[in-house]
């Protein structure tokens, strides 16, 4: 058991270190604030990719960006304008409803009925009452043309949690002048990808700000990384040990695997 939350730790430590240089890089190339949000990183998924994490997960770069008005439609078209000259398809970040930054559901008003469940969110309005009149795109991944791109990462309510921590944390930052770290992590949660793979189970997202360096009190964006705790109990775990089941469990969640050759298979809540 000792062994397993050592390298448990590590692991997480690991994917801290990779989301805070990828935040640093950003900070560095980008460092006004009044750069953004239409900025992006030279070649960063061959960069994310190279980091060498441990773990299976992902590494998303996810500005801020002032929903409707000019600022919005500036990254939109600034978002497109880089996807093309990435090379990626035409149909990145696409949805039913044509271009633009996207929230799952049928909108604010309740009349959005576009057959891939997108609607285009141009408000700072959630389902789950967030204060924060923001939007959080993902913007670049280290897979490159991500299924997910332009997806507004504020728009469900445990990835809103997380964020709004963060944002609480930097306003007291700001406003103490002082340097303290204010990442923050989801709950047990299950992402679009892995609903119902009973294998893989829940995911964690790590929220890290970004703060340009010649004005870092001022977060103007995320580094997002995802853990996949399945996976992280597989490297936790000898491949002899067998037949010992693990459970996960926060406040508000609980999840059990149970460990076959080393390795964690998801079994349930509670």
């Amino acid at each position: 058991a000792e062994r397993a939350l050592s390298v448990a730790q590590y692991v997480i430590e690991e994917k801290k270190q990779a989301t805070d240089a990828l935040a640093f890089m950003l900070a560095s190339a980008h460092s006004n604030a009044s750069d953004w949000p239409t900025v992006s990183l030279a070649g960063y998924k061959e960069i994310s990719s190279s980091l060498g994490m441990v773990t299976e997960g992902s590494l998303s770069f996810c500005p801020l960006v002032k929903p409707g008005g000019e600022e919005q439609s500036s990254f939109e078209e600034y978002a497109y304008e880089l996807f093309a000259q990435q090379g990626y398809p035409d149909t990145t970040g696409v949805s039913d409803f044509g271009r633009g930054i996207f929230s799952f559901g049928s909108g604010e008003y309740g009349n959005e009925t576009w057959s891939d469940g997108r609607f285009h969110i141009t408000s700072g309005w959630t389902y789950h009452n967030s204060s924060r009149e923001i939007l959080v795109p993902l913007l670049q991944s280290d897979v490159g043309a991500h299924p997910a791109l332009m997806l507004n990462m504020h728009y469900e309510h445990q990835r809103a949690a997380a964020i709004d921590d963060v944002m609480r944390c930097s306003e007291e930052r700001k406003r103490a002048g002082d340097y303290r770290e204010c990442g923050s992590v989801t709950d047990l949660m299950w992402t679009a990808a892995a609903e119902g793979d009973v294998d893989t189970g829940p995911v964690g997202l790590l929220m890290v700000p970004i703060y340009p360096l010649l004005d870092n009190t001022t977060i103007t964006g995320f580094i997002v990384g995802k853990q996949i705790w399945a996976d992280l109990l597989k490297h936790s775990f000898e491949s002899s040990v067998n037949e010992v089941d693990v459970v996960l469990y926060t406040e508000n969640e609980a999840h059990t695997y149970h460990v076959m050759a080393g390795g964690g298979v998801y079994v349930g809540r509670g």
